[in-house]
C-alpha cells in the first residue's frame, strides 16, 4: 500500500510559507505557521516519491544487483539555508524536497542506469538532467541529478510535484558523505561549499584523485596525479582531517544492525552524546512519522534539526551503506583514499 498525505495548502500558500521561513525570526509566530505548511508540503512528497523510487529500484536491480536504492524526504534546515542561499526561490518550485538516489559499482552502470530511465519513465516528465560526472561541480562533487514532474492518473492532486533521482557510483557516494560528515564535526555547511576553504580544497583534490581511478576523461597525467597525490598527503598532515573522521566514526559504529525493518526510519544522530538514536515507524504509521519528524526538528532547533532525517528502509545494514553520514561512519571513504593514495597510476 502506497501512503498518502493529503496537501492542505495551495502551492501560492506554500511559497509565502518559504518567504517567511527564510526571512522572519526562527519560533516566532509566522516561523511556526510556516514550518506546519513546510511540513504539509514536505510529507505531500511521500507518496510521488514512493512510486518513483519503486520504478527506480526496479531498473538499477536489473542493471546492478549490487545496487542500493533510497529514499529521503529533505531536511528543514536544507530547505531553509536554501531559501536563504536563492532569495528569488520558491519553496513549492523547490527540485529535492523529495529525492531517491541509485548506488552502483561503476560508472558504466550509472550511465546505463541514466539511459534507462530517461527511455522508460514516460508516464512522468524529465524537467531537467544536471551531469555532475562530465563535468564535476566546482566543490568536487560527482553525480547524476534527474529532476522528473510527477504525473498520476489516480491521483492528480500531485501532478506536478518535483522529484530528485540522483545516480553515483559506491566511490561518489563515499566522498559525498563523508563531506557531509565532516560538514557535522565542524558544524559547516560543507556541501553546499559553505565552510573552511582549506577543509573544501582537500576534498576537490580528493575527488580528482577518485575520478581519475574511475576512468573519468580528466587532463592528468601520472606526473600530475603524483603531484596532486603529494598535495593530499601534506593536506592531511597538516589538516589532521582524517584522524577526525576516524575518531568521529569510532564512537558511533557500535549500533546495532538490527532485523529487517519495512517501513520508515527517523535517524537522530546527537553529536553531544555522540550517540545515533533510532525510530522506527510501519508503513502504516507514515503520517505519526511525519509528526514525529517535525516535531524533533522543532525541539532541537534550526541548526541541530540538520542532524535528523526521516528515510524510507528495509534494513539497519542498507541504511548504513546508504546514509553513512547519519552514522558518522567514514570507513568506506578512508579505505578507498588509503588504496588510492598507494597505486601506482
Amino acid at each position: 500500500m502506497t501512503n498518502i498525505v493529503e496537501l492542505k495548502y495551495s502551492r501560492k500558500a506554500i511559497g509565502r510559507a518559504g518567504d517567511m521561513l527564510s526571512t522572519k525570526a526562527l519560533l516566532s509566530e509566522e516561523y511556526n505557521d510556516g514550518l506546519e505548511k513546510l511540513s504539509n508540503w514536505r510529507a505531500s512528497h511521500v507518496y510521488p516519491l514512493q512510486i518513483i523510487q519503486q520504478l527506480l529500484k526496479k531498473r538499477a536491480k536489473k542493471i546492478d544487483r549490487l545496487s542500493l536504492v533510497a529514499q529521503r524526504l529533505k531536511r528543514t534546515p536544507s530547505i531553509i539555508n536554501k531559501l536563504k542561499l536563492y532569495p528569488s526561490m520558491k519553496l513549492h518550485r523547490l527540485q529535492d524536497v523529495g529525492g531517491c538516489r541509485a548506488i552502483l559499482t561503476s560508472i558504466d552502470r550509472v550511465y546505463k542506469l541514466r539511459d534507462n530511465i530517461i527511455q522508460n519513465f514516460s508516464t512522468h516528465s524529465l524537467v531537467k538532467e544536471n551531469d555532475y560526472i562530465s563535468e564535476m561541480k566546482d566543490s568536487g562533487y560527482r553525480g547524476i541529478h534527474l529532476i522528473y514532474r510527477f504525473h498520476s492518473k489516480s491521483n492528480i492532486e500531485f501532478n506536478n510535484h518535483l522529484i530528485e533521482i540522483q545516480l553515483r557510483t559506491k566511490l561518489q557516494h563515499s566522498w559525498a558523505t563523508s563531506v557531509e560528515i565532516l560538514g557535522t564535526y565542524y558544524k559547516e555547511a560543507l556541501k553546499s561549499s559553505q565552510g573552511s576553504q582549506e577543509v573544501l580544497d582537500f576534498f576537490k583534490k580528493i575527488s580528482l584523485l577518485f575520478s581519475y581511478s574511475e576512468n573519468n576523461k580528466l587532463d592528468l597525467n601520472s606526473k600530475s596525479m603524483n603531484t596532486l597525490k603529494i598535495s593530499i598527503l601534506e593536506d592531511i598532515e597538516q589538516l589532521d582531517l582524517i584522524t577526525k573522521l576516524r575518531a568521529f566514526s569510532v564512537t558511533t559504529n557500535s549500533i546495532a544492525q538490527g532485523d529487517k525493518k519495512d517501513g520508515y526510519t527517523l535517524l537522530i544522530l546527537d553529536t553531544n552524546e555522540m550517540v545515533v538514536k533510532i525510530q522506527y515507524f510501519k508503513k502504516n504509521e507514515m503520517e505519526m512519522a511525519i509528526h514525529e519528524y517535525l516535531k524533533l526538528e522543532r525541539e532541537s532547533g534550526n541548526m541541530n534539526s540538520d542532524n535528523i532525517v526521516l528515510v524510507s528502509t528495509q534494513s539497519i545494514h542498507n541504511l548504513k551503506k546508504t546514509y553513512p553520514n547519519y552514522f558518522a561512519d567514514s570507513k568506506v571513504f578512508i579505505e578507498n583514499l588509503e588504496e588510492l593514495l598507494d597505486k601506482e597510476f
